[in-house]
């Protein structure tokens, strides 16, 4: 049924990954990272025979490792993966009412600009800062400095790739 172990595990593996995929993409974390973060599979001998099941990576077993993930300079990827580990490894609520069950959603205001630039843009406006002012795209690269590089290697990597 729906409250099987074995099943919620699976399904939240599956979601686990989907945020660590999630995470990846938006650049806040390595493609190593993501690679340490995927979720190992056992396999277990069941009624119908042999199947895998989905399970949290070693690395947020509290008996092995008190602070995970510490090399992860990104705060706000470490929160939500530490987040979501806490989550798997909480026991279901007894209701399924979903506004008692845990939730990682974040907000994220939204105003009244542009999200997409055009490349001009990013190497020609300029922008105010305390002590003068600088152009958008060396604000941006020096302000995101490891989500840049994330986007970087990983565009460098689409490259490479491409070229084979």
């Amino acid at each position: 049924g729906p409250n099987d172990t074995g099943e919620m595990n699976e399904k939240f593996g599956n979601i686990w990954t989907k945020v660590i995929n999630d995470l990846w993409q938006g650049d806040l974390i390595t493609s190593t990272n993501r690679d340490v973060l995927d979720v190992p599979k056992q396999t277990e001998q069941g009624g119908g025979g042999l199947r895998s099941r989905a399970k949290l990576p070693k690395l947020f077993d509290p008996a092995r490792n008190d602070k995970p993930m510490k090399e992860l300079r990104n705060k706000e990827a470490l929160r939500r993966i530490v987040t979501m580990a806490r989550a798997w490894k909480q026991k279901p609520p007894a209701d399924t009412d979903i506004l008692g069950m845990p939730s990682i959603s974040v907000l994220i205001p939204h105003y009244a600009e542009d999200n997409l630039l055009q490349i001009q843009q990013l190497l020609t406006q300029r922008i105010a800062l305390e002590n003068g002012s600088t152009v958008l795209m060396r604000y941006l690269v020096n302000y995101f400095r490891d989500e840049f590089m994330n986007f970087a290697r990983r565009l460098r990597n689409i490259g490479s790739n491409a070229a084979e």
